[in-house]
């Protein structure tokens, strides 16, 4: 674990120290009647798109206006409510993984510039944005996260510049129309990739940079950390699953201290169970409160049940959806959350959950980016693991990125390439910071840029809007040590049996949703590996021979879906915003493949529903129609 010398002020709590915010808007540039101008527009903006009032205004330096709404039922922020004071204002969750609450004064007195912040930032983690301002006649500086998983946007016009955590309000703010490759991306994939968004005019920015709002637009932003420098330059050589486990439990004694009554995500796999461990040992008196997702007959389900009454752990079982709720409601209202950047229909889900444990908890662990430990994707490597030199960027792409044919199918428009040259052209792109490493480093660096930063980031981004979250092997302590595992302990998995085994002996006897041992694989284990394999093998098959009980579940939620007038009139090619980008025949194969349950054809239908919600949205509380530009 970091340690930290320094001589700064005793810390202030979190709830003393930072606003908390629910989203932000600040405009820099030209004169002061233009941003005033552009402010009045962002307030009402508010009022449509998120539903909610601008509760302060700030003016600093040159920057004309900070407009930052706090989440609803929360206190507005005691700091920077007043002019000429210091202001700091988060959104999502911060952490600091060096001691025990979070310093504002030592960031405050670092805030006199982005370089100063930047040295300031080292234990800083988590998913976040931080506004800082000394006061002002001081530059305001906007923070990012290390890995960018808080996403925050960027916009400009008639010589302003805008930066906001809400994509979908930028794209109101300066009437974007829809990125072409953008929206190919999400209807192939769910997401954006590169620093693209949905929306033409509106860029993401990059993880771990301070930006100094005063300072010209093209100014490059103060960097305080690089993931490329992170990865280990040989595969060999490197940090033990023991030091893995001693840094989970530091930082989730630092995210104990900080945030009050956290709520461990717990289902059948590795990820959550080997958290969980870690905050089983990590001290506190109480056993660790946990949650999990889903119906209770779901194999997660089950196996989460019996660990949490195994170590006596107050657990919570909740559905995502019950059958009485409205789903497309429930979906619309996600859009504020969202910003249209990840399917309404699922989301809507994810965000029953959340709301309910906000209830009870005042923070969400979960097991994200724990797939590092198991060599996620590594699969794509072999017989070369940890090779360096030639990349199978093509089977990435083919096998990991671009999906089947028929989303590419539903788009009308004629592309010069393939989905899969696409996606191998942005992996390419990607991997030039750490072409020289071994293969495993290239595909950790890839995974975490392609897949965790915009699609978990996208979650985390859209869940920080009312929730505090957290993933543990995220932050910065325990990625690094993770990234430096050795890759034959990674490889297969191996690491995350050692990894159990080491944090909790009693947990890894317990079972894998799949039936597995969760222990190593050693002389003494083999026979009930063999036996429990043998087992699960025969209940796979078992399972394929009998009705899905999802798919007909799957298939009665979206006939009711279907049957809503306005989702017909939605999906009518007559009255479609959004008709010209869609292929009819196919958007109708969607429809009725999506009736019979079919989980592929269920997501196109969401996020078909989801471009067509946001163009309308666009149209209703933009006032404009935004058009789709290739």
């Amino acid at each position: 674990m970091h340690k930290t010398n320094d001589k700064s002020p005793a810390p202030i709590s979190m709830a003393a120290a930072l606003g908390k915010i629910q989203q932000f808007v600040t405009i820099s540039g030209g004169d002061s009647g233009r941003r005033q101008d552009r402010a009045e527009r962002v307030r009402t903006l508010f009022r449509m798109l998120v539903g909610d009032t601008p509760c302060i205004e700030r003016r600093a330096g040159a920057t004309h206006l900070v407009v930052a709404c706090t989440r609803p039922d929360e206190p507005q922020p005691s700091i920077g409510c007043g002019h000429g004071k210091p202001f700091l204002f988060r959104a999502g969750s911060p952490i600091h993984t060096a001691r025990g609450d979070f310093d504002a004064n030592a960031l405050l007195a670092a805030a006199q510039s982005a370089p100063v912040l930047a040295r300031a930032l080292e234990h800083y983690d988590g998913q976040f944005a931080l506004l800082a301002c000394r006061g002002d006649t001081c530059s305001p500086l906007l923070v990012t996260d290390p890995l960018g998983q808080f996403h925050v946007y960027t916009a400009r016009q008639d010589g302003l510049v805008f930066h906001s955590s809400s994509s979908l309000l930028l794209a109101a703010l300066t009437a974007s129309d829809f990125d072409g490759t953008s929206v190919r991306e999400f209807v192939a994939r769910g997401n954006c990739f590169s620093d693209r968004t949905l929306f033409s005019t509106v860029r993401k920015l990059p993880g771990a940079s301070v930006i100094d709002l005063d300072a010209s637009a093209e100014a490059p932003p103060s960097r305080y950390w690089q993931l490329a420098d992170a990865l280990p330059q040989n595969t060999s050589a490197g940090t033990g699953v023991k030091e893995v486990g001693e840094r989970l439990r530091d930082c989730i004694t630092a995210l104990r201290s900080q945030y009050p009554r956290p709520v461990f995500d717990l289902t059948g796999g590795f990820d959550s169970r080997i958290i969980y461990g870690a905050a089983r040992q990590q001290g506190a008196a109480d056993p660790p409160s946990t949650t999990v997702a889903g119906a209770p007959g779901d194999a997660d389900v089950r196996c989460a049940t019996q660990i949490a009454a195994r170590f006596g752990s107050p657990h919570h079982t909740v559905s995502p959806l019950p059958g009485s709720v409205n789903l497309w409601q429930a979906a619309k209202d996600c859009l504020a959350l969202t910003d249209g950047e990840y399917d309404l229909l699922e989301y809507a889900g994810i965000h029953a959950v959340q709301q309910r444990m906000r209830q009870r908890f005042g923070l969400s662990v979960n097991g994200s980016g724990g797939g590092l430990l198991q060599g996620y994707w590594w699969e794509l490597l072999k017989p070369g693991l940890g090779e360096q030199g030639d990349f199978p960027f093509e089977r990435v792409a083919a096998r990991r990125l671009a999906p089947a044919p028929q989303a590419v199918a539903l788009l009308k428009h004629t592309f010069n390439d393939s989905l899969a040259d696409h996606f191998r052209d942005l992996a390419v792109a990607v991997d030039q910071p750490v072409s020289a490493l071994p293969n495993t480093a290239r595909m950790d660096h890839l995974l975490l840029r392609m897949r965790v930063q915009r699609w978990q980031g996208r979650i985390a981004s859209s869940t920080s809007r009312f929730q505090d979250v957290v993933s543990p092997f995220l932050l910065r302590p325990v990625l690094e040590a993770v990234l430096d595992v050795p890759a034959r302990r990674r490889d297969r998995g191996k690491a995350c049996r050692l990894l159990l085994q080491e944090l909790d002996p009693a947990l890894a006897r317990m079972p894998l949703d799949s039936g597995m041992p969760a222990t190593p694989l050693t002389a003494t284990t083999w026979p009930a590996h063999a036996v429990t394999g043998a087992q699960s093998a025969f209940r796979r098959v078992l399972m394929r021979a009998r009705p899905n009980r999802i798919f007909a579940e799957r298939a009665t939620r979206i006939q009711v879906l279907l049957a809503n007038q306005e989702v017909q009139d939605y999906l009518d090619m007559d009255h479609m915003r959004m008709a010209d980008l869609f292929n009819a025949e196919q958007l109708e194969d969607v429809i009725q493949g999506a009736c019979r349950g079919s989980a592929w054809n269920t997501t196109q239908l969401g996020r078909v529903l989801t471009l067509e919600h946001t163009a309308r949205t666009l149209e209703k509380e933009g006032g404009y129609n935004p058009a789709v530009r290739f």
